[in-house]
């Protein structure tokens, strides 16, 4: 998708105050980095948030921060002042593509028989939600203390795993 149509997206969805906030990909042409050295898709693709001062209402300054998804480099830069879309002016970094990510609810595993519904896939637009989810479902049908889960769960990063069954969230992008 475009970078204004992401913006749009953005900015509608944050001016329902939300409790949690979508995130997006956004990569940059190879020609955006005037450099012998040739990024792979992955160097110039940064993540960011809903939850910046350019997407939400009322707010007193404008920026967008995001993060190289390098795991390496630029873990909080502020884009808007690189981006030609943005503050970066003509020789601004040139967007090639943006996109929304969304965290898919892939894996249950019961080692009882727990009803179809918990095996469903959902599409969750933060990984909290999908996680606040699945836990929800998981914990409502297995009688199971939610806040116990949620610590199993942070302790385990990613993954909960006890005596009656697993579970873990992964994300895709749209």
């Amino acid at each position: 998708m475009e970078y204004r149509e992401l913006c749009e997206i953005f900015r509608t969805y944050e001016r329902s105050k939300p409790t949690h906030h979508l995130t997006a990909y956004i990569t940059f042409s190879p020609e955006s980095f005037a450099s012998d050295t040739n990024y792979s898709e992955r160097e110039r693709t940064y993540i960011i948030s809903s939850d910046n001062k350019a997407f939400q209402p009322d707010k007193g300054g404008y920026s967008v921060f995001g993060s190289c998804l390098d795991g390496k480099s630029d873990p909080c830069l502020r884009l808007d002042r690189y981006m030609a879309e943005e503050h970066g002016g003509k020789n601004g970094w040139i967007i090639e593509d943006c996109c929304l990510v969304g965290w898919l609810v892939s894996t249950f595993q019961a080692w009882r028989d727990y009803p179809e519904e918990l095996k469903e896939q959902q599409l969750y637009y933060s990984h909290t939600e999908a996680l606040d989810a699945m836990m929800q479902k998981l914990c409502e049908k297995g009688g199971l203390d939610m806040n116990t889960m949620k610590f199993k769960y942070s302790i385990q990063q990613g993954r909960v795993r006890d005596d009656d069954c697993w579970l873990d969230a992964t994300h895709a992008t749209l």
